[in-house]
């Protein structure tokens, strides 16, 4: 969660809140809401959206949110299919069921 201000072409300044989150696809994702000249109201948003996030009532995971190992393993092994070539990938995958067998 961030805040940050930006001027206008009036020369007067605008302040924002930045959220960034995981979405239901896995992405990251990023939110700005505009708050006007009032930087008390953008700094008490900002603060209320992140007791809302930490709290889970708002869709989607915060960034940092703790994922399980095999999740993970899971979207390198989906993402390296795409990408690396086939002995890597063997390699890697290789390696995934030599984990999934000691845990």
């Amino acid at each position: 969660m961030s805040l940050y201000k930006r001027k206008v072409k009036d020369g007067s300044t605008v302040w924002y809140t930045r959220h960034t989150y995981v979405g239901p696809d896995g992405k990251r994702r990023e939110r700005h809401k505009s708050f006007g000249k009032n930087k008390l109201a953008a700094q008490r948003a900002d603060k209320k959206r992140s007791v809302q996030a930490l709290e889970g009532e708002i869709p989607g995971q915060p960034i940092g949110a703790k994922l399980p190992f095999c999740d993970l393993m899971d979207r390198y092994l989906e993402h390296g299919a795409v990408t690396k070539r086939p002995n890597t990938l063997k390699a890697d995958q290789y390696v995934a069921q030599q984990r999934n067998r000691s845990s």
